[in-house]
């Protein structure tokens, strides 16, 4: 099974709408849902993602399970259904480090379904979304990039142990 990963950095410019039908299933990061209708929506933090999001289809939901109440509460009309990282087994809890950012999130979720994850947008730099719009409520720092890409490449290892592939598009 091939799966999109579609994060909100710079490198999303590059992918073409059109290319979402060579996926068997695919998963936008936070404001992404608003611009391409995947399958499945990561976001963690329900009050800046979900209090503006506009998801251009009613995708299904990866969130923690601390804060599915917050989600399930405000926001239950932008989805159709939701799964909790708690979810995925294997003794994975919130506290595991895939499950900080909603990149590492998603790529994790895909990884428990596909044999090949493309990645556009997941570049971990920067301080401004693929669009240009910049949150003031997002922190974007070198310090966060770091931790980020730590957790990214930590999650890749443990995919690529079991027989996943992680291509990441776009990247200098």
């Amino acid at each position: 099974m091939n799966a999109a990963l579609l994060s909100c950095g710079d490198s999303l410019k590059a992918f073409n709408p059109s290319w979402l039908a060579w996926f068997d299933t695919s998963c936008a990061v936070n404001r992404v849902i608003d611009h391409l209708p995947c399958e499945w929506w990561s976001a963690i933090d329900s009050t800046p993602t979900g209090k503006d999001a506009k998801p251009c289809n009613r995708p299904k939901l990866f969130t923690r399970g601390d804060q599915w109440p917050q989600w399930g509460r405000r926001h239950r009309d932008k989805f159709k259904g939701h799964k909790l990282h708690e979810e995925l087994g294997g003794g994975h809890t919130s506290n595991e480090t895939w499950s900080q950012f909603s990149a590492t999130s998603a790529l994790w979720l895909l990884g428990s379904m596909a044999t090949r994850i493309d990645c556009w947008g997941c570049d971990m730099r920067g301080t401004a979304d693929w669009d240009g719009i910049e949150k003031p409520n997002y922190t974007r720092n070198a310090s966060r990039w770091a931790r980020e890409q730590h957790y990214w490449h930590e999650a890749v290892y443990r995919l690529q142990s079991k027989g996943v592939e992680v291509i990441r598009h776009g990247l200098a």
